[in-house]
């Protein structure tokens, strides 16, 4: 009843093996996968190894034995899946290990919304470096490639990825190229809504991975991007990057934000991780927020959150630095219900975020180029609302709210043979964007 996962390591010998091992597995996620390893008694032939596995988005059955100097395998039937999108193995698959080295034959998987071609090949040269040879050629639905992305809650579209790798003993060499053929949607679990990539290149040859022609939407709005990564010869992992993405009206939505942004960000510098630099033009947006009244003071409320925090999931985002300047083209509506009162703000921002991306700090000045509170019996004109946004030693936010309002409310009549007559009223409210303290006048 508990989970199982990590990898094990070592040499078995299979002589010693008789009779028959079953394993029901459980993913998370997907049914009930049943393994089966079989193994006969040693033969004319050598020990026999039979493994069966079925379950939705995987199934395959196969046998190998024991070989001189190796081991012979051969996989009868394969089948990936992914809903109603499926390949399945054209013919029967045979790999062989002899004396350190490796080959494949071409593993060939088609079905009616794509197809895979892929060769393998491993040589250890007596006293040499071992090599290995990849070929690939594949159509792939993206459906067949989400199922073992975490992150992704769907996807529709088509890739195609073409492409030789020889890894050799001083580097690699080859050359890889994943396209967009088919516009794919992508609709991450996050509250950035689907995307979707129109078109779109990725090159790879060693040292070096280059985008291109990237182009696609996301909510209303849309986007562009190009760039270069160079790489380390030996690992293949990014020591520059120069990566550029503008967008135009891109929504940003969480719980009680709404965003609309046009955005021009690069992903720049040297070393494992890039300093994310740019600027964030919000042309309109709105905020809702609801305040509860405790001991003449408004106290934010929030729903709660389930999900596991940020650093746990992205502990890599502590090393991307951040500096974006952001700033308001339009004005934002931001509007809090208070339950006595409700507070409506049309404000605009002059902020840059810094810090990190796991931990980024915010400062600047938002400030309201009109507003009203409303009460059940009138409003007040907003004369000043001003909000500074200044980081705190630990990182946190801290963010001053002051605002001035004031007018003519009509009270609620005690006499009915006399009207009510309006009554000059003023209120501040001050504190920081979690708590305000009310001050009547």
């Amino acid at each position: 009843n508990g989970a199982l996962s990590g990898r094990l390591d070592g040499d078995v010998a299979l002589e010693p093996l008789r009779g028959l091992l079953r394993l029901p597995l459980s993913i998370p996620g997907r049914t009930t996968v049943h393994a089966e390893l079989a193994a006969a008694d040693v033969g004319r032939d050598g020990p026999q190894l039979r493994l069966e596995l079925d379950s939705e988005v995987l199934a395959l059955s196969g046998s190998g034995r024991q070989v001189p100097g190796g081991v012979e395998l051969q996989l009868g039937a394969l089948r990936v899946a992914a809903g109603a999108q499926a390949l399945r193995l054209v013919a029967p698959l045979r790999l062989r290990t002899r004396q350190g080295s490796l080959q494949m034959e071409p593993l060939r998987l088609r079905g009616e919304h794509g197809h895979l071609e892929m060769a393998l090949a491993r040589h250890a040269p007596p006293g040499g470096a071992p090599q290995l040879q990849a070929r690939v050629d594949a159509r792939l639905g993206l459906p067949l490639l989400a199922q073992w992305l975490p992150g992704l809650g769907s996807a529709e579209g088509m890739l195609e990825i073409v492409g030789h790798v020889d890894q050799l003993p001083q580097q690699p060499q080859g050359e890889l190229r994943i396209a967009v053929v088919e516009p794919f949607s992508l609709r991450p679990q996050a509250a950035l809504g689907e995307v979707t990539l129109c078109r779109g290149k990725v090159g790879w040859r060693p040292g070096s991975l280059r985008l291109t022609d990237l182009y696609g939407t996301l909510g209303s709005g849309h986007f562009a991007g190009e760039g270069s990564l160079r790489l380390d010869a030996r690992t293949q992992l990014p020591q520059r990057y120069d990566l550029h993405l503008r967008g135009q009206a891109l929504p940003f939505r969480s719980d009680a934000l709404l965003l609309e942004s046009n955005v021009n960000l690069a992903a720049l510098g040297e070393g494992r991780f890039p300093r994310l630099v740019g600027t964030v033009d919000i042309t309109g947006g709105r905020l809702n927020q609801r305040f509860t009244l405790k001991d003449f003071a408004f106290v934010a409320t929030a729903p709660p959150s389930t999900a596991a925090p940020l650093g746990e999931r992205l502990a890599w985002l502590s090393e991307v630095p951040l500096s974006i300047d952001a700033r308001t083209q339009g004005d934002v509506d931001v509007r809090v219900d208070a339950g006595a009162f409700a507070l409506r703000l049309d404000v605009g921002a002059n902020l840059h975020v810094g810090g990190t991306a796991l931990r980024p700090r915010l400062e600047g000045k938002v400030g309201a180029t009109s507003g009203a509170l409303r009460f059940p019996r009138g409003e007040l004109a907003v004369r000043e609302a001003v909000i500074d946004v200044v980081p705190t030693r630990s990182g946190s936010l801290d963010a001053t709210v002051r605002l001035q309002a004031g007018g003519e409310l009509l009270p609620r009549s005690r006499s009915r043979n006399r009207e009510p007559q309006p009554v000059e009223v003023n209120l501040q409210l001050d504190g920081n964007h979690e708590r305000l303290a009310l001050e009547p006048a």
